[in-house]
């Protein structure tokens, strides 16, 4: 489970491996009315705590109707839930740490909403990602508790959001609703499995509609005090109505529980996601090869510029859109689009909306000069949905070499390199599996071939192997860090 460090508090996933959560479907206005009885009887019951005359008793049935009306609202959510269980192999990078390459394998299990009456269900990438293996036990359509296997449509790391499908036609969905219509103070109601506690639901109100979580992150998360802990990641944040307003991903916590303090992913944010990856098993997204930051009192100093605040380009990517259009290291973006910028967050996701071929108009303080500029919107390669495709732990690991490898092509070398040659294996990651001996190899490093002989798939590598007797020489040729060398042992 992931943590993020924060001051005294941590960002804490719910949870990289959890369990399920629930999404519902469309409700009516009778259940919206209900929600709003309830909301006067708390007003009113509260009442004498603030000195006022106390009121009437709140006749018992309204209570009773608005439990019913609840109850109803849960029994539609149930069918729409699935509990995602996964196998991974993963390092310490997932972990929030800095990883050594070993492999560990993990076990877990997720939730997710079924999104599509062909099985198409949404959850976290923090669930899914990397797994050899996904399993999904839905509650409608295959039967209670039959787990079918699921295939990974893709994934976005960068929102935290991941696409799988079970075969199968008819499942019950949930539908979207519009985050950007909830307000502060708004009901919301967060189902799925917390602490393992399977088809649970919490409720409780929008703390803040758009919260921003670090400085470079561009998504405004949907803040609440609705219970959500780890196990709910995956699962549904739903409003009044019964329309999927969020996918809960994480928690602010001191104690590692919920302290109402929960974010979700906010379902404008989702569906947008949802489309592109189902459509191209990835989201595109628009750039033009800069990396800029927010202009601080200190950098504005320290750069002699007159501005304090505003977003700085501190690198532009050689021959890239930016720069073509005459972007240059150094610039203050002042306006974009004919509007004024405010901060790095405005400019990462006017920049994310466009499309390839899309223009841009900048204008720039370079200096004292302000300059106008147009630039051309290119779009940004999906490197890990591409690398999710690429392994498979029965495929890819060579046990007695303690290694996981990726075939190296035209295609994927200058994602995983770049290299001396379009050709070879790739150390993707390590493992103790199998090995029997030490074998000199870091992840990132390119094994071209075995005793003289070329190696371009991991099965003729494989073979190669088998065929090594007790006291042969096993001499790899592998490139280092942009040097070729060679790894020699005796096998045993």
């Amino acid at each position: 489970m992931s943590e993020f460090s924060a001051v005294q508090s941590r960002w804490q996933r719910c949870g990289a491996m959890d369990r399920e959560i629930i999404p519902l479907q469309n409700s009516d206005n009778e259940i919206q009315m209900r929600f709003v009885h309830l909301v006067v009887l708390l007003a009113l019951t509260s009442a004498p705590s603030l000195g006022q005359t106390p009121p009437a008793a709140a006749p018992p049935q309204e209570l009773s109707s608005f439990s019913q009306s609840v109850r109803a609202l849960a029994r539609k959510v149930s069918p729409c839930v699935v509990e995602i269980v996964v196998a991974k192999y993963s390092t310490g990078e997932e972990e929030g740490t800095k990883g050594t390459g070993l492999l560990r394998r993990q076990r877990g299990s997720g939730s997710g909403v079924l999104i599509d009456a062909e099985g198409y269900i949404i959850t976290n990438a923090h669930v899914v990602s990397s797994a050899y293996s996904v399993k999904v036990a839905p509650r409608g359509g295959t039967g209670e508790g039959q787990a079918v296997d699921a295939k990974i449509v893709g994934i976005d790391r960068e929102s935290d959001l991941a696409v799988i499908k079970i075969e199968g036609k008819n499942f019950p969905h949930l539908a979207f609703g519009r985050s950007d219509l909830l307000e502060q103070g708004d009901i919301v109601l967060a189902f799925g499995s917390p602490l393992g506690l399977e088809n649970s639901v919490s409720m409780g109100v929008v703390s803040s509609p758009g919260r921003t979580v670090g400085e470079e992150n561009p998504i405004a998360y949907i803040q609440t005090d609705a219970a959500i802990n780890p196990g709910n990641s995956g699962g549904a944040l739903v409003n009044a109505a019964g329309q999927l307003v969020g996918i809960n991903s994480f928690i602010m916590t001191q104690s590692g529980g919920n302290e109402g303090i929960g974010f979700a992913i906010p379902s404008n944010v989702v569906r947008q996601a949802y489309r592109q990856i189902r459509a191209y098993g990835g989201v595109r997204r628009g750039m033009i090869g800069i990396a800029a930051q927010n202009l601080t009192p200190l950098l504005a100093k320290g750069l002699g510029i007159e501005a304090t605040s505003g977003v700085i380009l501190s690198d532009v990517a050689p021959e890239g859109p930016a720069d073509k259009g005459g972007m240059e290291s150094g610039d203050l973006i002042l306006t974009m689009d004919g509007v004024k910028v405010k901060n790095l967050r405005q400019v990462t996701m006017e920049i994310y909306r466009k499309r390839k071929g899309d223009q841009m108009s900048f204008t720039v303080l370079r200096g004292k000069t302000t300059v106008p500029l147009n630039v051309t919107v290119d779009e940004e390669e999906a490197h890990h949905e591409k690398m999710s495709g690429m392994v498979s732990v029965e495929k890819n690991l060579v046990r007695r070499l303690g290694a996981l490898l990726v075939p190296l092509t035209k295609d994927n070398a200058q994602i995983l390199g770049p290299y001396r040659h379009e050709y070879g294996l790739v150390v993707a990651a390590k493992s103790a599996d199998g090995v029997t001996q030490d074998i000199d190899l870091e992840v990132g490093d390119v094994i071209y071939g075995l005793n003289g002989l070329v190696t371009t798939t991991v099965e003729s590598l494989r073979e190669a192997l088998e065929r090594l007797k007790p006291g042969d020489a096993m001499v790899l040729q592998v490139e280092r860090e942009g040097q070729v060398r060679y790894v020699a042992l005796e096998w045993s």
